[in-house]
């Protein structure tokens, strides 16, 4: 299930290699928000970590701005 996409223009480009982790019931999905070189960003998603469809998009506030 894709929970992130491209959408911002700091991470028009791609969404990809994301790493998850929990700390205080939120579970922080961080992802490569554009490619290698000057313009790499790094975007963050977070949601509950329980009572949550994890696989549902709707379940994660993808920040608008990079990290």
């Amino acid at each position: 299930m894709r929970i992130v996409t491209p959408e911002y223009p700091w991470n028009v480009n791609i969404a990809e290699g994301t790493n998850v982790t929990l700390h205080n019931g939120k579970l922080y999905l961080m992802f490569s928000g554009s490619g290698v070189g000057i313009t790499y960003t790094t975007g963050l998603a977070v949601a509950n970590a329980t009572g949550s469809d994890l696989t549902d998009p709707a379940s994660w506030k993808v920040l608008n701005y990079p990290i």
